[in-house]
């Protein structure tokens, strides 16, 4: 009841009789006097998806998709931009869905980057 019994701002004091123990809480690593952050994101990203990326922060962290990728982080799944205007590609264009990605590709007649088409003068 003092002091959390001199155990770390981050751990857990449990009385028991006639002395005291202390407990790193989760997220932290050391004897309870001393708690250091667990860096979760140094083994297996975490758990998160292999299409995310895993943020440390003090005794957590987090996992967000990639660009590309939606879901919780620790499932993703591709986002197929071309079922959406075309992907951003220009009306005389196809769409090509990739995984994490997507291409634009000038339909035949028409030349230029995907995101812009010009008639070709036959």
């Amino acid at each position: 009841l003092t002091n959390n019994g001199g155990c770390h701002s981050n751990a857990n004091c449990t009385n028991s009789e006639g002395s005291f123990s202390c407990q790193c809480n989760q997220g932290f690593s050391g004897d309870g006097i001393t708690c250091n952050d667990v860096n979760e994101c140094l083994t297996d990203n975490g758990g998160c998806h292999s299409n995310a990326d895993c943020a440390n922060s003090e005794g957590s962290f987090s996992c967000q998709c990639n660009q590309g990728y939606n879901g919780d982080g620790i499932t993703c799944s591709d986002v197929n931009e071309c079922l959406t205007d075309n992907g951003g590609c220009h009306s005389n264009a196809d769409c090509a869905n990739s995984e994490g990605s997507f291409s634009c590709q000038c339909k035949v007649g028409y030349s230029g980057d995907g995101k812009t088409c010009d008639n070709l003068n036959e």
